[in-house]
């Protein structure tokens, strides 16, 4: 009686991961969508206003531009695919927005599946912010750029 409770519940459970596992490759197609979170690294408080690339690479490792999108108010942007998702993507900021805080390439379908809170290498002995990852979405941290910091990169 109990080897066959737990063959069902180990059943149950194969199709439930297989249920999920069909769920991120459908999402992974054409019609995809994800939004990436944007957040300042010191406070983890949303940035707005910054526009992120987002893209993707080719076998010789050439930059191939996804899309591109300026984050709301709430530090979000999101983008929708009419074409197949590669394995990986990227983002990228402009240098007078922010200054990156975390990785820059992620595996699309972490991203999609379970979601994606990437390291704040910014962050060194501060009070870290506990953050769950979202299904379809990917959360990186920034810093942002000073007017006296813009001003400085432009003086030779």
């Amino acid at each position: 009686m109990v080897s066959t409770a737990l063959r069902k519940a180990g059943l149950c459970a194969a199709a439930a991961a297989l249920t999920i596992l069909a769920a991120v490759a459908a999402s992974a197609g054409p019609g995809a969508s994800l939004t990436i979170l944007l957040l300042d690294a010191k406070t983890a408080k949303p940035i707005s206003k910054t526009t992120i690339l987002l893209i993707t690479w080719d076998e010789k490792g050439v930059a191939r531009k996804l899309g591109q999108a300026t984050t709301r108010k709430d530090g979000s942007s999101a983008f929708s695919f009419t074409e197949p998702l590669p394995d990986r993507i990227g983002i990228s900021y402009s240098p007078d927005e922010v200054k990156n805080c975390s990785d820059t390439a992620f595996p699309t379908k972490e991203i999609l599946g379970v979601g994606i809170v990437a390291k704040n290498n910014c962050d060194v002995g501060r009070t870290r912010v506990a953050l769950q990852p979202k299904p379809g979405q990917l959360v990186t941290f920034a810093s942002k750029i000073s007017p006296s910091e813009k001003l400085r990169r432009e003086i030779p």
